[in-house]
């Protein structure tokens, strides 16, 4: 079989390798191991004898290769002990647990485990130790019963009551982020409060909700729709959201969504529809939103067939950006300041600056408004 060249390889390997790491860092969330992992599918790309045949097959092939040693990652990394608190999280409220393996379901799923973990932690220390026997340390009941000299039909009340004893801590200390985890559930198309934080204005939590009906998922900050009109973000892919039942993971997996397809689109000049999957134009303009006439630069994908349009303001999409929302995650509660619009080096390029409103860090991107490419970072 005919495969590309070891110059033209090594070459298209070589450009790909900043896409590369961007997509490792979407997968683990770890800018530092993104680069590991990224090296190690490039190291596994010139082992394969089985190299593509053509030069435009390299890219999806990398990337297939990348995936997998993320996930090979992310399993290493979630196989200990608190992954095996899966049992009692489906028996106390049926969660569907991160065995699609993508990152945003373990995500989830990992923030989950530690509120079970702070919940147990507050029971009664017999109780926790039996909790822990029989749904961590994988005891049977006549194991237990054994070791703490019960019959079998008391061990099994004392776990009843102790499953029961753990919901009750869950409702009453940590009622809030319990919350997180029925709100994308509700059949009502109501606005639920969240316990994240505008990333805009920094002044209020934001709500969410999702329409049972349409599958229509949004998410708002009160305050700054009031002035530009405009939710955080709409979304009515059910397919890209299938699985997932916190805001959190849903606003990690349609950003790294949204700074793949907008980027990748740019490049190309166009992008798939989302509702038809025709190819349709995608361009930046200026984008007027509100009652005051609020005015952003957006870049849009608009589709002529069945009339969707796809679009995100450049201060969006720098904060989809991998480090922008490792930077959110890590600080919690941000703000985004005005942006800039200057000249570097004879080139017009968008400065989206976020800062934190807990250390007064600040990151800077600056993104080249015609390519949407990222060309310099800054924390400081």
């Amino acid at each position: 079989m005919q495969t590309v060249a070891d110059d033209t390889f090594a070459h298209q390997v070589q450009a790909e390798w900043s896409r590369l790491v961007r997509y490792c860092t979407a997968m683990v969330h770890d800018v530092s191991s993104a680069e590991d992992l990224a090296q190690e599918a490039i190291n596994a790309a010139w082992r394969s004898t089985r190299r593509p045949e053509r030069g435009d097959e390299i890219p999806p092939w990398l990337t297939g290769i990348a995936r997998h040693q993320c996930l090979s990652w992310l399993r290493r990394r979630h196989r200990s002990w608190s992954q095996r608190l899966d049992v009692l999280v489906q028996e106390l409220d049926h969660q569907q647990t991160a065995t699609n393996e993508d990152p945003e379901s373990v995500m989830e799923h990992t923030e989950l485990v530690q509120l079970l973990d702070r919940a147990l932690a507050l029971l009664p220390l017999a109780t926790r130790s039996l909790l822990i026997a029989k749904y961590i340390d994988d005891a049977s009941l006549a194991e237990i019963a054994a070791r703490w000299q019960l019959s079998e039909s008391a061990a099994a009340a004392r776990l009843q009551r102790g499953k029961a004893a753990l919901r009750q801590v869950l409702i009453t200390h940590f009622a809030d982020e319990t919350t997180d985890w029925h709100v994308l559930s509700d059949e009502d198309a109501s606005w639920r409060d969240t316990r994240i934080w505008c990333p805009d204005c920094g002044q209020r939590q934001l709500q969410v909700r999702r329409e049972a009906a349409t599958g229509i998922f949004a998410m708002r900050c009160a305050q700054c729709m009031a002035q530009t009109g405009m939710p955080l973000t709409q979304w009515n892919c059910t397919n890209l959201l299938q699985g997932l039942q916190s805001p959190r993971a849903v606003l990690s997996r349609i950003s790294a969504w949204g700074d793949s397809y907008f980027r990748a689109g740019r490049h190309q000049g166009s992008a798939r529809c989302l509702r038809c999957g025709r190819l349709a134009p995608l361009v930046v303009e200026t984008q007027c939103f509100g009652l005051a006439g609020h005015e952003e630069i957006c870049v849009m994908v608009h589709c002529e067939h069945c009339r969707l349009r796809a679009l995100s303001s450049l201060d969006a999409l720098a904060l989809a950006h991998p480090r922008a929302q490792q930077f959110w995650r890590d600080e919690g509660r941000i703000m985004t300041l005005p942006p800039q619009h200057i000249s570097l080096d004879g080139r017009a390029v968008h400065l989206a600056s976020f800062r934190s409103l807990h250390t007064s860090r600040q990151l800077d991107i600056v993104t080249d408004s015609s390519t949407l490419d990222v060309i310099q970072l800054t924390l400081h």
